[in-house]
């Protein structure tokens, strides 16, 4: 079971790796990392860098998230697509 933090919810992506490590997309706009406990690794909020929405998302076995996320003002037509790559949290 996930102990997802605060009141939040998972909001519909879900990557898990061979090595333990899942990483689902919040209602908040942040992407929640943990580990093969599974204990909260990380907490990404994807504000700073303009996402939207995220398109998907992996981790590897060492915890690094890479998404393709959306930005740009949803009332603008066009999509404007970014990948992120954020890496793995301290152990």
């Amino acid at each position: 079971m996930l102990d997802l933090p605060g009141d939040q919810n998972v909001y519909g992506r879900l990557a898990v790796n061979d090595a333990g490590w899942i990483a689902v997309t919040l209602g908040t706009g942040k992407i929640a990392l943990f580990d093969a406990v599974p204990k909260l690794r990380a907490e990404i909020d994807l504000a700073p860098h303009g996402a939207t929405a995220v398109e998907t998302l992996a981790v590897d076995a060492k915890g690094a998230i890479t998404a393709l996320v959306e930005t740009g003002a949803a009332d603008k037509p066009g999509r404007k697509l970014v990948l992120l790559r954020f890496a793995a949290p301290a152990r």
